[in-house]
C-alpha cells in the first residue's frame, strides 16, 4: 500500500484557520493563534516531543479545544504512542463529532493498532461525508487494503521454514577430502505461539531447530544440530510523550556435533527500546548467558569451557526515505568469567549498517563490525588479545507472499598478534529459500 504521508504537517496546520467559526466557545484558540504558536512551529519542524509539550500547555489554557486535542493525537501518533493518540482523537470527536480530519486520523491510528473493524467504520464515515477530499481519497485506499470483510481473528501459531546451501572457507577436510568439502546443506524451523497478544502486551513462546550437514564424509566432524526453546515478553507504553518498549527474553539452547551432545546454554536478555523523535529509535540491552559444555572444546563466543558471559550495549536505528531505509549504529561491552585456557575476557565491539528497499522489491542489508578482546587471564606464555572484523551483505526478495529467496556473503577475520596460529580469515556464502506459515 502506498505511503499516506502526503497529508503534510504544513497542510494540516494551514487548515486550522478555518476552525474559528462564529458561535464557537470563547475558550477555543483562534486558527491564526494556533498556526503562529511555538508548538505548531515545532510540529512543522518535525520535533514532535516539543510540539506535544507545547500543545498540552495550550490545552491547559483552552480546555477541551478540539483542534488542540487533534494535534495532541497526531503528535502521539508520530511518536508511536498509538493508544494515547486514540484517546486524544476520541476526546476531540466527543466535542466536535463532525470533524472529517479528526475522524480520518482516528481511523489511521486504529489501523496501526490492528483494530481493523473500528478503522473500517471510521474510514467509511470519512468517505461518506467527504469522498472527493484528500482525506476521502486516502480513506478509500485504506478501505481497499483492509477489505470489506471483518478482520479475521489473528492466528496464535506461526512459523518459518528455511532450506539453505552454504560454502565455508574455514572448513578443511584434509587429505582425501573431495572438492566440495567446504559446502553444506542447512535446514531451519522456527515456531512461535502467542500466549498473550494485545495492543500493548505480547508474550510469545518460541522454539527452533537448526541442522547443517556436509556431503563430504571427511567433513562430518562439522555436522551440527541445535535446538532451542524460549519465552519472549514485550510491552509498548509511553513516558513523558516518549514511546517505550521494555522487554525480557529467556532462551535455552542445546547443541550436538557429529550426533554427540556438545553442551547447553541458558541466556536472558533484558531490553528497553525508546523513540528518538519521529525518525529514530534506540535500544539499550543487557544479556547474560551460562554455557554448560558436555566435554572439553571451544564453545561459541567468549567461553572455552563452562562459564558465564555478560554484555551491555546500545543500538540506534535512524530512518529515512519515508522509513523504507535506515542507518544502524551499535556499541557493546562484554565480559566473561570462564574455565579453560581462554579464561576471563573483556571486549569492546562496534557496528554500523544500512538496510533498505532496492529496485525490483529487493531488500538489501550491509553491515560492518569490529571488536577487540582482551584475554585477561589467558593461560599461555604471552598475554593474548585479538581484533575481529566482519562485513556482511545480504539480498532478499519475496517470490510469493509466503516464499522468500535470499543470498548472503560474509567475511570474518580475527588477528591475534602474539599467537598468529590462532588468527583466521573466514568467508561464508549462502543461498536459501524460506517459507512463512
Amino acid at each position: 500500500m502506498r505511503n499516506r504521508n502526503r497529508l503534510l504537517p504544513i497542510f494540516l496546520l494551514a487548515g486550522a484557520i478555518f476552525v474559528n467559526w462564529p458561535g464557537l466557545a470563547q475558550a477555543r484558540i483562534s486558527g491564526e493563534a494556533f498556526v503562529a504558536s511555538p508548538a505548531a512551529n515545532a510540529f512543522k519542524a518535525g520535533d514532535f516531543n516539543e510540539a506535544l509539550a507545547g500543545f498540552e500547555a495550550m490545552l491547559a489554557e483552552h480546555p477541551d479545544d478540539p483542534l488542540i486535542l487533534r494535534y495532541i493525537g497526531i503528535s502521539h501518533d508520530r511518536l508511536g504512542d498509538f493508544a494515547a493518540a486514540r484517546k486524544a482523537y476520541e476526546r476531540s470527536l466527543a466535542i466536535e463529532p463532525d470533524s472529517v480530519s479528526t475522524r480520518y486520523f482516528l481511523a489511521v491510528t486504529e489501523y496501526k493498532l490492528g483494530d481493523n473493524d473500528a478503522a473500517r467504520k471510521d474510514f467509511q464515515s470519512v468517505t461518506d461525508v467527504a469522498p472527493a477530499s484528500d482525506y476521502g481519497r486516502s480513506a478509500t485506499e485504506f478501505l481497499a487494503a483492509i477489505g470489506t470483510a471483518p478482520a479475521p481473528e489473528p492466528t496464535r501459531l506461526s512459523g518459518f521454514f528455511q532450506l539453505g546451501f552454504q560454502g565455508d572457507s574455514n572448513v578443511n577436510a584434509g587429505p582425501g577430502g573431495s572438492a566440495n568439502r567446504n559446502e553444506a546443506f542447512s535446514e531451519y524451523l522456527g515456531i512461535q505461539y502467542a500466549l498473550v497478544e494485545t495492543n500493548a502486551l505480547k508474550v510469545n513462546l518460541k522454539g527452533s531447530g537448526y541442522f547443517t550437514q556436509y556431503p563430504d564424509p571427511v567433513a562430518n566432524d562439522y555436522d551440527l544440530m541445535q535446538g532451542s526453546v524460549g519465552l519472549d515478553t514485550s510491552y509498548v507504553t509511553a513516558m513523558g510523550g516518549v514511546p517505550m518498549m521494555p522487554g525480557i527474553a529467556y532462551n535455552y539452547s542445546k547443541t550436538w556435533l557429529r550426533g554427540n551432545s556438545y553442551g547447553g546454554n541458558h541466556s536472558v536478555v533484558a531490553s528497553l527500546g525508546f523513540g528518538l523523535g519521529s525518525n529514530a529509535m534506540a535500544t539499550a540491552k543487557y544479556s547474560w548467558s551460562m554455557a554448560d559444555l558436555t566435554d572439553d572444546g571451544t564453545a561459541p563466543a567468549t567461553t572455552s569451557r563452562d562459564g558465564v558471559s555478560q554484555s551491555a550495549g546500545l543500538s540506534t536505528n535512524i530512518f529515512f526515505a519515508n522509513r523504507k531505509a535506515a542507518l544502524t549504529l551499535g556499541y557493546d561491552y562484554g565480559w566473561a568469567n570462564t574455565e579453560g585456557d581462554n579464561g576471563d575476557t573483556a571486549s569492546h565491539s562496534g557496528s554500523a549498517g544500512l538496510w533498505g528497499r532496492l529496485p525490483w522489491e529487493i531488500d538489501g542489508q550491509l553491515s560492518y563490525g569490529m571488536s577487540r578482546t582482551d584475554y585477561t587471564s589467558y593461560r599461555g606464555p604471552l598475554p593474548r588479545e585479538s581484533t575481529t572484523r566482519s562485513i556482511n551483505l545480504s539480498l532478499a526478495r519475496n517470490i510469493t507472499e509466503k516464499i522468500k529467496a535470499s543470498v548472503a556473503v560474509s567475511n570474518v577475520a580475527e588477528e591475534s598478534p602474539d599467537y598468529p596460529d590462532m588468527s583466521y580469515d573466514r568467508t561464508i556464502y549462502s543461498f536459501s529459500l524460506g517459507y512463512q506459515f
